[in-house]
C-alpha cells in the first residue's frame, strides 16, 4: 500500500513541476535555424522567426535577408484628388528587422516624403507574405496609416503600392519605388 502511495506521490510531484517549468529548457540554439529565437508560450515553445524565414523551425527561407537595406527612394502620389505630385530626389529609405512582441516584421522607414513627424523618422511594419511580397501591417505614425503591398522584383528593386490616410481625412495614393 505505501508503495502505492509513494508513487501517486511522485507523480504529482512531476506533474505540478512540469507545470511550473520553462517548456524551452532542453530546446538548443541549433534546433531554431537561421537566427530564429525560442520563445515560451504558456506550456508550449515555439521557435519565432527571423525576418524572411518561416516554418516550426525557421529553416523554409521565404524572402532573401538582402532587402534588408537601405534604398535610393524615388516616389508619386496623389492627394485625394489633386494630379499626380512626385517626392523630393534623393530620399533614403531603410528596411530592417524588428520584432514585435513574438512576431518578427520587417520596419520600412522614411517610404513617404510628405509625413514629417517631429523630426524623428516615420516608420511603418511590414509582414513578409512570400518570396516576392511584403504588406504594410496597420501601423499607426503621426496621425498616417500606411496600407499596401510591395513587389519585389528579380532584380532586387522594391516597388510598393499603398494608401496613406490621416485623420484629417486626406488620402494619398503612393507608388515608391526602392533601389
Amino acid at each position: 500500500m505505501r508503495k502505492i502511495i509513494y508513487s501517486f506521490l511522485a507523480l504529482g510531484a512531476i506533474a505540478i513541476s512540469s507545470c511550473s517549468s520553462d517548456p524551452c529548457k532542453d530546446k538548443s540554439a541549433v534546433d531554431c535555424k537561421n537566427g530564429g529565437t525560442w520563445v515560451a508560450s504558456g506550456s508550449n515553445c515555439n521557435c519565432v522567426c527571423a525576418a524572411g524565414y518561416s516554418g516550426t523551425d525557421c529553416s523554409t527561407l521565404i524572402i532573401s535577408s538582402g532587402i534588408i537595406k537601405s534604398y535610393a527612394n524615388s516616389s508619386s502620389y496623389k492627394k485625394n484628388t489633386d494630379p499626380i505630385a512626385s517626392g523630393p530626389a534623393g530620399m533614403t529609405t531603410k528596411i530592417e528587422q524588428a520584432q514585435t512582441g513574438n512576431v518578427v516584421k520587417l520596419k520600412i522607414t522614411n517610404v513617404f516624403p510628405k509625413i514629417a513627424c517631429s523630426g524623428d523618422d516615420v516608420f511603418f511594419f511590414a509582414e513578409i507574405v512570400d518570396s516576392k511580397t511584403i504588406k504594410f501591417t496597420e501601423t499607426i505614425q503621426c496621425d498616417f496609416k500606411a496600407t499596401g503591398t510591395g513587389t519585389i522584383a528579380a532584380d532586387g528593386k522594391i516597388t510598393f503600392t499603398y494608401n496613406i490616410t490621416n485623420t484629417n481625412g486626406d488620402k494619398y495614393e503612393v507608388t515608391t519605388n526602392l533601389q
